[in-house]
């Protein structure tokens, strides 16, 4: 029977102590990987939370917005009136309601709103809009909306006037942090572009009757012009001067239906003055373009 014998060229002690470093890396080694996971545990648990807080916040605040646009729009209390003229006296029920409640009450105004259909012309065409007509007191409706803030000229955000104004309309948005004018057009809006525009429609009106002069004379017939002749070269009877005088004497005389009737309006000059202008949202008549400028159908003076 043959036997093998083995020594080990390690030491025993040598062993023992490599076999309880082992163990300890690998109780380490668990107790770190615990710890890892309890703290992936936490870091997503303060993400949630935090993502939760930020909903919560961005919900808060969008709700907020809204109620303050909309509180911007419609005031806290609205009476309307059920038949289509409106109240009667509103200027009564103005003092009645502050009879009752004027020390609650910050502002009050009175509005008139129908359905409308606005137009205006841009390039020769006619374009429509179908919008809401609100009329308004200019001293008083600032008191019950942030309709004036957002007027674009200065003069009329501290006070409305539906009057045409010297220029000074805002080539910037007021609204926006930046200073880069975002609307160039506005900057010769109101009573000069309204000048520059009279005189250009007095040209075009000038010139096409020209035209239309021209075309007449040149389409006169032969018998036209025959009579013209004649009527140049024949000498003046007596009857046709007695017939010119009983004219002239028909036409200086009287009209007896003219006392009753009202007096006659004059013409309006549109380059000195104006009816009572509108104030139209600003969507309803310009548009963005790619590089951020505003383009407007209709400018303040049309």
């Amino acid at each position: 029977m043959t036997s093998f014998y083995f020594q080990s060229t390690v030491p025993t002690a040598v062993a023992d102590n490599a076999i309880g470093d082992m163990y300890k890396l690998l109780l380490c080694w668990r107790y770190l990987r615990t710890r890892w996971i309890a703290l992936a545990s936490v870091i997503s648990v303060t993400l949630g939370v935090a993502t939760m807080i930020v909903v919560n916040s961005v919900m808060a605040g969008f709700s907020h917005e809204m109620q303050t646009r909309i509180h911007g729009i419609l005031s806290d209390i609205v009476f309307e009136s059920h038949s289509l003229s409106g109240f009667q006296d509103p200027q009564w029920h103005i003092e009645e309601i502050e009879r009752a409640a004027g020390d609650q009450i910050a502002g009050m105004t009175p509005t008139v709103a129908v359905p409308a259909m606005l137009s205006f012309q841009v390039r020769g065409q006619w374009v429509t809009r179908q919008v809401m007509f609100i009329g308004i007191d200019p001293k008083t409706h600032a008191q019950v909306s942030d309709f004036g803030q957002y007027l674009q000229h200065p003069t009329n955000r501290e006070q409305l006037s539906f009057s045409l104004r010297e220029g000074g309309y805002d080539t910037t948005d007021s609204q926006s942090p930046t200073e880069t004018p975002t609307r160039p057009a506005l900057e010769h809006a109101g009573w000069p572009h309204r000048r520059m525009r009279v005189e250009r429609e007095r040209l075009w009106k000038e010139r096409l009757e020209t035209k239309k002069s021209a075309e007449n004379t040149a389409i006169r017939s032969v018998d036209q012009q025959v009579h013209d002749v004649l009527a140049a070269t024949s000498p003046i009877d007596d009857s046709a001067e007695t017939s010119s005088d009983v004219t002239e004497d028909g036409e200086n005389r009287k009209n007896p239906f003219q006392t009753a009737r009202p007096a006659q309006g004059r013409a309006m000059d549109p380059a000195k003055e104006q009816f009572t202008g509108i104030v139209p949202g600003i969507g309803l008549a310009s548009f963005r373009n790619r590089q951020g400028v505003d383009q407007f159908l209709t400018l303040p003076g049309d």
